[in-house]
């Protein structure tokens, strides 16, 4: 059985989650390309973080070298993020099945993020939390909100927290500071910008209507997303096909001239992006070579509602015309 909750982002709702269940504040395992947002979030809890690479496979945490981790010191661990990178809908419920098998009461959160929400009730009995978002540049963007499938064997209070717009700008600037000075954290001030008041903790104030309007926004973007989707798989050169990503979040591409392609698409009023930044260039943590050169070469494209047809034959135009060079 699931319940379900709602808060201002998911990140409430994981940091809330954590604090209500995970009382011994281990280690929680978590993949390399993921925000910053959900290392910070584990930390705030008091918690700490490991940080693992990504299979080549399916783009998500290496199932090997968890499962190394765990038969290497399961006591050291309390949970487990799994993110669905690029919303992928892959299937792992044997992977789920053996990491409980090795530590029946290790927390496990399915990080459904950048994935179509959903709302039946039906959730593996091995995941403990299920965790949507429809924040910014999230598959449904509302601009706020996030909810769970919570299983109803774990506990869940809402802790009330204070929150300051101008203690989140400097985490948020903090971080990106960061990756664009290419060094990793200081501990002393990580532990500062964790405990600034940058985490949201307001309540959705009608749950009804805000199901009722993800639901809503989930047909048309299904829509919208298969349209521009295949504008690009048709046009783009082969070249660049990325087989292994989901297109489901954004249509993801591997080029070689990426800041070239960055360049020309924002001059032209056009618009792409890298995706995460590798956590362990940013916090400390083994080398995770396979995420790292992913990152050097991937670009999403854009197939939200603010972009346009018209906008992505465009952009599939100047990226074949940049990588055929």
């Amino acid at each position: 059985m699931v319940n379900f909750i709602t808060a201002n982002r998911a990140s409430t709702i994981l940091y809330n989650f954590i604090l209500s269940n995970d009382k011994v504040k281990g280690t929680w395992l978590i993949p390399t390309n993921v925000c910053h947002f959900v290392p910070a979030t584990i930390l705030k809890s008091g918690a700490e973080i490991e940080i693992l690479d990504i299979s080549n496979k399916d783009l998500c945490i290496n199932q090997e070298q968890v499962i190394a981790k765990l038969k290497e010191d399961k006591e050291k661990y309390s949970g487990i993020i799994y993110v669905r990178s690029f919303g992928v809908e892959n299937e792992v419920i044997d992977f789920f099945s053996k990491i409980k098998a090795l530590k029946n009461d290790l927390f496990l959160v399915d990080d459904k993020c950048l994935g179509i929400p959903t709302f039946d009730k039906n959730m593996s009995s091995y995941v403990d939390l299920e965790l949507f978002s429809t924040g910014y540049s999230k598959y449904i963007d509302l601009g706020y909100g996030g909810f769970a499938k919570l299983n109803s064997k774990c506990n869940y209070e809402k802790i009330r927290l204070k929150y300051s717009k101008k203690d989140e700008d400097t985490f948020s600037e903090y971080f990106k500071n960061i990756v664009y000075n290419n060094t990793k954290v200081d501990q002393q001030e990580l532990v500062e910008i964790v405990n600034l008041n940058w985490l949201n903790s307001k309540e959705i104030i009608n749950k009804k209507t805000y199901f009722t309007e993800v639901k809503a926004a989930i047909k048309k973007t299904k829509v919208n997303k298969a349209a521009i989707n295949n504008v690009y798989k048709k046009a783009l050169i082969n070249d660049v096909n990325f087989k292994e990503s989901s297109t489901n979040w954004r249509y993801n591409i591997l080029v070689n001239k990426r800041d070239e392609i960055l360049k020309t698409l924002a001059a032209q009023g056009l618009f792409a992006s890298k995706h995460y930044y590798p956590l362990s260039k940013i916090f400390e943590a083994n080398e995770t070579p396979i995420w790292n050169f992913i990152y050097n070469k991937i670009l999403n494209l854009f197939n939200d509602f603010r972009y346009t047809i018209n906008q992505a034959k465009k952009t599939t135009a100047i990226i074949n015309k940049i990588e055929n060079k």
